[in-house]
C-alpha cells in the first residue's frame, strides 16, 4: 500500500541569512521526498532489549538504520543475550503496524519520525483501523504514553520480560529522511496534539519568550551562556530547563510562546506547540551544513528562523562536544528579533 506520493519541499530561507552562510543551509532549501510504501514481513520477533529480528535472529534490515559499528554490534548482540535471559513470556502478536525505529527512544525522533506515521494510521481513508501499534518496552518514556493517547489507536505496549512474535506484521517505513516532514502531516499532528493538550491544561499565563538552556545534559553544552542571562532576563525571557521538568509542565511552558532560544538540542522540539508566524532563534555549531533539522522544521511549521553561531570545544564530534557561544553574534541576531517583535 502507497502511504505518500513523491514529493518537493521548498523552505523558507533564515530571515538573518547571509551570503556567505547560504552553503549550510542550500540542501534544504528544495527537498525531494519519494514515494512510500508499507511492506509486510512474516515470522520475526522483537526482543526486551528493542531489537528487531528475522526468523533467523538476525537484524531486520533497515530498522537500525543510522547502522552500528564492530563494537556496537557486539555490545548490542551481548544485550540481547541477557534480555533473553530475563525472558520470561512469548507473546503471539498478529495484526501488528511497526511504527518506531532504532532512534525513536529520543525525544526528537519520537515526535518527528514516529508520530507523523500514527497520524496516517489515525486516518480512516487508510483502513487501520483494526491494526494494533506494537510499541517496544525501551520506548517507556512519558512523553511516549502522553502522546500516543492524542491518536487514539490501538497499542500493544511490550513488557520487559516478554519476546514478542509477529507471524505476520506490517513495518511502516520512514516517510521522509530523520531531519525531514511531510509538511502536510507535520501541520496535521500540530493541530491533533495542540488540541488534545489544551483541553487538559490552563495556559492562560505561559511566557511568551522562552530560553531553553541544556545545563543539566550530558553533553553539548554551552559553557558561558550565564553572560547572557541578564540581556535575556531584560528582554522578558524565562530561562528553562527542560530536563528537569515533567513532560505536561514542559508543553504547558511552551504554548503559545512566540519566541523560543536554544542551542541544537531536543528542546528545539518544543516549537511544534507555537502559534505559526512565531520566531525559533537556534544556536549552531559553527560550520555545522549537516543538522539542519529545527531550520527544516521551523519552515514547514510556518515559523520564522534565525540563526547565530557557537564555536565547538575539543575534538569530538559536534553532537558530543560542549560549545563557546560567539556572544557578539549572539546579541546582534537577538537585537534584529527583539526589533521586529
Amino acid at each position: 500500500m502507497k502511504i505518500t506520493e513523491a514529493s518537493l519541499a521548498k523552505r523558507e530561507k533564515p530571515k538573518n541569512i547571509k551570503k556567505y552562510d547560504e552553503w549550510l543551509f542550500c540542501k534544504e532549501f528544495e527537498k525531494e521526498f519519494i514515494s512510500v510504501e508499507l511492506s509486510k514481513l512474516s515470522n520475526c520477533y522483537f526482543s526486551p532489549n528493542g531489537s528487531f529480528l528475522t526468523r533467523w535472529f538476525t537484524r531486520v534490515p533497515g530498522y537500525f538504520n543510522t547502522g552500528l559499528t564492530l563494537k556496537g554490534s557486539i555490545v548490542h548482540g551481548m544485550k540481547d543475550i541477557v534480555s533473553l535471559a530475563k525472558t520470561r513470556r512469548l507473546i503471539k502478536l498478529n495484526n501488528a503496524i511497526i511504527v518506531t525505529n532504532a532512534n525513536s527512544t529520543n525525544f526528537f525522533h519520537w515526535f518527528f519520525d514516529v508520530l507523523p506515521k500514527l497520524e496516517c494510521i489515525a486516518d480512516p481513508v487508510f483502513g487501520f483501523a483494526d491494526f494494533i501499534v506494537f510499541v517496544p518496552s525501551n520506548h517507556a518514556a512519558p512523553y511516549i504514553y502522553e502522546t500516543l493517547s492524542a491518536f487514539g489507536v490501538q497499542c500493544f505496549f511490550q513488557k520487559d520480560d516478554e519476546f514478542v512474535f509477529f507471524e505476520n506484521c506490517t513495518v511502516f517505513p520512514e516517510l521522509a529522511p530523520t531531519g525531514n516532514y511531510i509538511k502536510s502531516l507535520i501541520e496535521k499532528q500540530r493541530l491533533r496534539l495542540i488540541k488534545f493538550f489544551r483541553r487538559k491544561m490552563d495556559f492562560n499565563k505561559a511566557p511568551k519568550r522562552v530560553y531553553i538552556t541544556r545545563k543539566s545534559a550530558k553533553y553539548r553544552r554551552l559553557t558561558n551562556e550565564v553572560l547572557i542571562f541578564p540581556v535575556l532576563k531584560e528582554y522578558g525571557f524565562i530561562i528553562v530547563d527542560m530536563d528537569a521538568m515533567p513532560f505536561l509542565d514542559q508543553v504547558k511552558l511552551m504554548f503559545d510562546a512566540d519566541l523560543l532560544v536554544s542551542l541544537h538540542g531536543a528542546g528545539l522540539s518544543h516549537m511544534l506547540w507555537m502559534k505559526s508566524g512565531g520566531d525559533v532563534f537556534e544556536i549552531r555549531s559553527k560550520g555545522d551544513s549537516h543538522n539542519n533539522c529545527y531550520y527544516s522544521l521551523s519552515s514547514d511549521l510556518g515559523l520564522n528562523y534565525w540563526y547565530s553561531f557557537a564555536n565547538k570545544l575539543g575534538n569530538k564530534s559536534v553532537q558530543v562536544s560542549d560549545h563557546e557561544l560567539d556572544l557578539e553574534n549572539f546579541l546582534d541576531v537577538l537585537k534584529k528579533i527583539m526589533s521586529k517583535i
